[in-house]
């Protein structure tokens, strides 16, 4: 869901839209009028956002095998660079894809026997804390940029909101039709009243 900038900001707020796991990432950080909102502000939040993923993150999002907050910062910068570049249609720095690469190298998946069947499970190549969501949230990246939701992956038109979203409707334009999209057409049809 797309909130607006100034309450996104406020301490247990996460933009929940759905997306894979590297778009969550990439949508904790805000650019607006007021500057830059880094939801990812503090551990306690990094904890938080952790845990909302932990089904999705081989962590199972517990702060004792967590990513550090600096390298989750740094992997959702280079994601947020390299999804504007693709929705803009332009290269992307050879820093952030060897960061992206590195970060994704430092586990690989493997299968165990699950009750379902085979099931996913990653080990570390690297024995830094976090290495394998730090992995996951890599892999969710390029699954995305090199898989068909590249050419689906968009930013919210939505006034001041920045948020990446894959469109699985081509039409789509907002993160949210309930709030970005209803406020848009909300500010639409205020304008077309007479007197406005």
């Amino acid at each position: 869901m797309c909130l607006p900038i100034t309450l996104v900001a406020m301490p247990g707020t996460f933009p929940l839209l759905g997306e894979p796991l590297a778009v969550d990432l990439a949508n904790t950080i805000m650019r607006g009028d007021d500057g830059v909102t880094d939801l990812l502000r503090d551990v306690p939040a990094l904890h938080e956002w952790l845990e909302i993923h932990a089904a999705e993150l081989p962590s199972g999002g517990r702060p004792n095998r967590a990513p550090s907050a600096y390298r989750l910062r740094e992997l959702r910068d280079a994601l947020s660079e390299l999804f504007g570049a693709a929705i803009e249609r332009r290269e992307s720095g050879e820093p952030t894809l060897a960061l992206v690469n590195d970060a994704a190298a430092a586990a690989h998946p493997t299968l165990r026997p699950g009750p379902d069947g085979p099931a996913r499970e990653w080990r570390p190549t690297s024995r830094r804390r976090g290495a394998t969501d730090i992995a996951a949230i890599a892999r969710s990246a390029i699954d995305v940029l090199t898989g068909p939701d590249r050419d689906k992956l968009r930013r919210c038109n939505g006034p001041g909101c920045v948020l990446f979203f894959v469109a699985a409707n081509p039409r789509r334009r907002w993160c949210s039709s309930q709030l970005c999209g209803n406020r848009v057409r909300v500010a639409r049809h205020r304008h077309h009243q007479p007197g406005a």
